[in-house]
């Protein structure tokens, strides 16, 4: 994946959580995974080294 295919993904799943703002759960899971994808794309974009566990601290 590229940094560029990583910010489109994310800004996909917030475009799907802003068409669906009355189901909770579901702009929650969109806005979570979307992070998660904004952090992979600084990653990439960056080429920074990274701690998973610093990343995902609710992983374990």
């Amino acid at each position: 994946m590229t940094p560029d295919q990583a910010a489109a993904k994310a800004a996909d799943l917030l475009d799907d959580a802003s068409k669906n703002l009355l189901d909770n759960a579901y702009v929650q899971s969109c806005v979570t995974v979307g992070d998660a994808y904004m952090r992979l794309h600084l990653i990439l974009a960056t080429g920074a080294t990274f701690n998973w566990d610093a990343i995902f601290p609710d992983r374990r």
